[in-house]
Formats: structure tokens, C-alpha cells, sequence
């Protein structure tokens, strides 16, 4: 750190679901050119509680494979097992973690994923992403993702145009959602903003449909993100119920 600036640190202290209660002390020391020149007393109150694993505050933060990868190793998309592809998913894991210490769940495209979370995806659904033996110091150990996106911004639905296709494939995606991650609270993400306004199926069609729909699939939950003031001219004249007991019209 340069003469006349300063630097802001940020550490965080664990403390294990073990750990008895009470007034714990320590000491951080400072170094500077190898030699000690500070040592800051620091105490930590231990209190009788410990915090869910699961957060009560949802959280949703959206990252990409393209965008890790492009800063990490220059390419937008590299081939599967390639080492510019490991180097890409070695620092979303990375991201995962991250987040899930401060207990932010990350939702992404699905990188290499088509009616199913990819490969890379499941450790961090069933929490195994989350262990010392990953590296993973922190709370909510052994506890998976809470959130998946299906279709991020549109992707899978928008690349959709009959009732029939949308419907097989999101019966596919609950069924392995069912079998596999049942606690997962999973949602197809239908449109992004301008995009629900102008793609074909309209934002009110895929509605329609996927409440409709007679499959496994009517059991997701759909989320379409619209300018305020567009979006009733993108839903238009239409009423639907969702298998949650939700309705809504305009």
C-alpha cells in the first residue's frame, strides 16, 4: 500500500456450529518488510444460536459461462475438457462458493446443459460443491444451491414455437428435477425485458401454455422480467392460474 493511501481489508471468521459459547480472543498481526508492527486485540462473542442453513432472506444473483470464460482465458466459449473449459469452470466454482458463504444463491446459463442441469451443476445442487474436501470453508456446508434457472433470460423458451415442444421439454426438466433435486426450487425463466415484448410465442402464449400444459412440467414456476409500462401491452387480454393457486390478468 503506498505512503499517504489506504486499503480496505475484508476477513471473515467462521465459527463452527460446534463451538461453545462464550468470549474468545485473538490477536492480528500486522507485518511490514517481514517485521512485526502492529498487533490489534480482537474479541469474539460467541452467542447460543446458530443460523440456518438455509437462508430466510432468497437471494438471486445471475453469472456466465461466456463472461467468466472471456476474462479468465480470452474465449467466450471453449470446448468441453479443454484446459481454457477447466480453467472456466474452476473459477465459477470458485464464484459458487463465494456466494454461497455470504448466502447468495447464483443462478447462471446452464453451460454445456439441455434438458437437464449440466454436469458441472450438480455438486452445487446437492451440496457437495460445498465441503472441506472442495476447499469450501464457511456456513451452509453440504447444503445445496436453493435456486435454478431454467432458461436463463429466455434462452430455452425463445428457441420454442409450439405448445407441444415447450410442454415436452419442461415435462423433461421436472421429472429429472423430481428424481433428482426434489428440494431445488426451480423456475423456468420465460422472457427478459424488451424481449418479451417482441419475441414469438408472445410472453401471454407461453402463459397460456405452460399453465395448460397436461405434463409434469405444469408444476414449474415461470418468471418473466418487463419494462413497467410495456408490460401490459406485452401480456394483452389474458387470465391465467398457475398450480400454485397464483392468478393473474389484465
Amino acid at each position: 500500500i503506498a505512503a499517504g493511501s489506504n486499503q480496505s481489508i475484508w476477513a471473515d471468521i467462521y465459527i463452527p456450529k460446534s463451538a461453545a459459547t462464550g468470549q474468545y480472543t485473538g490477536t492480528l498481526t500486522v507485518s511490514e518488510g517481514g517485521t512485526t508492527t502492529y498487533q490489534i486485540p480482537v474479541t469474539l462473542n460467541v452467542r447460543n444460536f446458530t443460523l440456518p442453513d438455509v437462508p430466510s432472506s432468497k437471494t438471486m444473483l445471475y453469472t456466465n459461462y461466456a463472461d467468466v470464460s472471456l476474462r479468465y482465458t480470452g474465449v467466450t466459449y471453449a470446448n468441453p475438457g479443454t484446459a481454457q473449459d477447466n480453467l472456466t469452470m474452476e473459477a465459477m466454482n470458485a464464484q459458487r462458493m463465494l456466494a454461497h458463504r455470504h448466502k447468495i444463491s447464483l443462478i447462471d446459463d446452464n453451460p454445456n446443459g439441455t434438458n437437464a442441469p449440466s454436469s458441472s451443476w450438480l455438486p452445487g445442487l446437492s451440496g457437495t460443491l460445498f465441503t472441506v474436501v472442495n476447499g469450501y470453508p464457511g456456513p451452509s456446508a453440504n447444503t445445496g444451491n436453493n435456486v435454478f434457472a431454467i432458461g436463463a433470460y429466455g434462452f430455452l423458451t425463445g428457441s420454442q414455437t409450439s405448445q407441444a415442444s415447450i410442454n415436452a421439454i419442461l415435462d423433461t426438466w421436472e421429472s429429472w428435477f423430481e428424481a433428482n433435486s426434489p428440494a431445488t426450487e426451480r423456475f423456468v425463466y420465460l422472457c427478459d425485458e424488451a424481449d418479451c415484448t417482441s419475441q414469438s410465442p408472445s410472453l401471454a402464449t407461453m402463459l397460456t401454455w405452460t399453465a395448460s400444459n397436461p405434463g409434469i412440467g405444469a408444476r414449474l414456476r415461470t418468471m418473466a422480467t418487463q419494462p413497467v409500462l410495456s408490460a401490459p401491452s406485452a401480456l394483452g387480454d389474458v387470465t391465467f392460474n398457475s398450480p400454485y393457486g397464483d392468478t393473474a390478468a389484465t
